[in-house]
């Protein structure tokens, strides 16, 4: 079953995904090495190798993501609990993972409401001002207002999201479906 960007469960659906991948390519690469060394063709032998190098660079292409994020994991069913009563008031996506170049941001949710784009990271190692500045320079280069804000207390974050008014009371112009389709797009 695929999960979505943004989904609850994503990030274990994406680690899981990957390693199957993987796994299927590692497979690929030792078959095409047991004919390599089990055969006196030399012109099987010679594209034997060729495939493996040629499977071996996507495989890295997939192994890349899942080295920078395996750490990350899909938060408790609890910490969905607490976000349901928020959804009511904005859009809430979970599990996305945004990269910036000194960072990496495993967002357990980000809210989009017109006031402002609300991110809970968990990574304690990440720039969080630099990643700030830069996660709102890419949304600006996408004609959108740079107004993310990453929170990595929780209770600072809860107290944000109780201070927010329904998304019912805010005229819809379209770009918060826009900022949730943008988001999703920065994530892995």
């Amino acid at each position: 079953m695929k999960t979505e960007k943004g989904v609850y469960g994503y990030r274990n659906y994406f680690k899981r995904n990957r390693m199957i991948w993987i796994g299927i390519m590692a497979l690929a690469i030792g078959f095409l090495m047991v004919i390599r060394f089990t055969t006196q063709n030399r012109t099987l032998n010679i594209l034997s190798i060729i495939s493996a190098v040629l499977i071996a660079i996507p495989l890295a292409n997939l192994a890349t993501p899942l080295a920078a994020v395996w750490k990350y994991r899909t938060p408790d069913r609890s910490f969905l609990e607490k976000m349901k009563p928020y959804e009511e008031k904005a859009i809430v996506l979970y599990d996305l993972i945004l990269t910036t170049t000194t960072s990496v941001l495993p967002m357990d949710a980000i809210v989009v409401h017109p006031a402002g784009i609300y991110g809970y990271n968990l990574n304690p190692k990440a720039d969080i001002k630099s990643s700030e500045q830069e996660l709102n320079r890419a949304l600006e280069s996408m004609r959108l207002d740079p107004n993310m804000h990453i929170i990595s207390d929780w209770k600072t974050f809860e107290k944000r999201l109780e201070s927010l008014k329904p998304i019912s009371q805010y005229e819809d112009d379209g770009s918060m479906e826009y900022t949730v389709e943008t988001l999703k797009k920065l994530s892995m």
